[in-house]
């Protein structure tokens, strides 16, 4: 949960990256990026 910083996130190539806590960050090559929140359901 919460890896990844303003630091990390400034210098990341483009790709997708996991932060652990259903968040993903969307990086694209033209330096744009998106997060993407995931919730998770409660197990049954």
């Amino acid at each position: 949960m919460n890896r990844l910083n303003i630091r990390s996130v400034a210098t990341l190539e483009a790709g997708k990256y996991n932060d652990g806590a259903s968040l993903l960050l969307h990086k694209q090559k033209d330096g744009n990026a998106q997060w993407m929140l995931y919730p998770s359901r409660a197990p049954s």
